[in-house]
């Protein structure tokens, strides 16, 4: 156990997530329909380029144009943000 922690803590940490992932994380949460109601809502061109991120793209980051932009209409807050990547890493 000591072992598997030792490696564990010298592995990078996750930057990029799957669609699948964050779908999933999403969902687990209860805000999938939110996020998707939300994307899919586009009310700027930030927000198109969002949308066309969010239906094409296969990883995403914390950072992302998509997520960034989204999480922020949804008013999430940084917690509810970092356990919805953390949660995305465990998969």
């Amino acid at each position: 156990a000591a072992l598997t922690a030792q490696i564990a803590a010298m592995q990078p940490p996750i930057n990029s997530f799957s669609r699948k992932a964050i779908k999933v994380a999403l969902s687990d949460a209860g805000l999938l329909d939110a996020f998707e109601a939300t994307v899919s809502d586009p009310l700027d061109s930030a927000g198109k380029m969002a949308l066309i991120s969010w239906e094409e793209d296969d990883a995403f980051t914390k950072d992302s144009a998509v997520m960034v932009l989204t999480f922020s209409r949804m008013k999430l807050t940084d917690k509810q943000i970092s356990d919805l990547f953390l949660a995305a890493a465990s998969l």
